[in-house]
């Protein structure tokens, strides 16, 4: 009895968890949508004002934003994983690190945007708002490794927006989205060295190689953290 009740609870509340989400998702969609409308229309007025920048100066702001974000993705991730891993004790410096990994995330977010979207200025590449928005659709640059970071950038989205609806989707449904930023960092790892111009450079290098196998580490320490810890059933 207490078993079936507690089954029809946990359904009851799928429900409107699953109803909420799919209203955000549609708000988002509608507002790409529109908001690509209205970007197109202004796009030759735009162009005409950006035509007399130096050509390379998009493709520049483009690579130094995707860069930057890269970190603060870096950032972000250690800082949460030093939170679940309870790394650190509960109080002020706890409240501090949560601060700090949610404005990693936040500017974060911020740049790779930057990153996509500053490329529609950019004479070479000649993206439309389409192309920055499905993603494997830069068919003339890498379509895969860039694709790879287009999903990256909707799960950011997802993720960034999660933190300010936890209240209304509840903390237990919020976990399990935050769970795809695992997913997240490896995706824009592989973007940036499978996309990235830069990536053959020793200082790249370092910046992949250290941030991957520091969150690794952390993501294992986690993992086998929870394993031993878990409370065995009698």
């Amino acid at each position: 009895m207490k078993e079936s009740s507690l089954n029809n609870r946990q359904s009851n509340s799928t429900l409107p968890f699953l109803f909420k989400l799919g209203v955000i998702l549609a708000g988002a969609l509608l507002s790409s949508w529109l908001g690509s409308i209205l970007v197109q229309q202004l796009m030759p007025v735009f162009r005409n004002y950006v035509a007399a920048i130096d050509s390379n100066a998009f493709w520049y702001l483009s690579r130094a934003s995707g860069i930057i974000s890269y970190i603060f993705l870096w950032a972000s991730s250690l800082l949460g994983l030093l939170m679940t891993n309870r790394m650190i004790s509960r109080g002020r410096n706890f409240q501090l690190v949560h601060e700090l990994h949610q404005f990693a995330s936040n500017f974060g977010l911020f740049l790779i945007t930057l990153h996509f979207f500053v490329l529609l200025f950019d004479q070479y590449m000649r993206v439309s708002v389409w192309q920055i928005l499905i993603p494997f659709t830069f068919f003339d640059y890498r379509p895969l490794s860039v694709g790879l970071g287009q999903i990256g950038l909707y799960i950011w989205l997802l993720l960034v927006g999660s933190f300010y609806v936890r209240k209304f989707i509840g903390r237990q449904n919020w976990r399990w989205i935050h769970y795809f930023s695992f997913g997240l960092f490896w995706l824009s790892l592989l973007h940036g060295f499978t996309a990235g111009t830069d990536s053959s450079l020793a200082a790249m290098q370092i910046i992949y190689w250290v941030s991957g196998s520091s969150v690794t580490f952390m993501t294992v320490y986690r993992i086998l953290n929870a394993i031993f810890k878990r409370p065995v059933n009698n």
